[in-house]
């Protein structure tokens, strides 16, 4: 979804006085429901890395880079 939503063509991007198309159409709502999602899905795994209970490995991922 977040990969459809980047590629449509948003009005608000290039002609901002006229973004109520993008309501209208159930665009915004589509964006904002998508980044609700993404928001969430990005906390648990932070949520997960901070958790002093967490078995770690050796090996440290991304997010474990990121936090630091």
């Amino acid at each position: 979804e977040a990969q459809a939503l980047a590629a449509i063509f948003f009005v608000s991007d290039y002609f901002p006085l006229m973004g109520w198309i993008d309501k209208l159409s159930g665009l915004y709502g589509r964006l904002e429901k998508n980044f609700k999602e993404l928001d969430m899905f990005y906390q648990e795994i932070i949520d997960d890395h901070l958790d002093p209970k967490r078995q770690t490995t050796a090996q440290e991922d991304i997010t474990d880079v990121l936090l630091k």
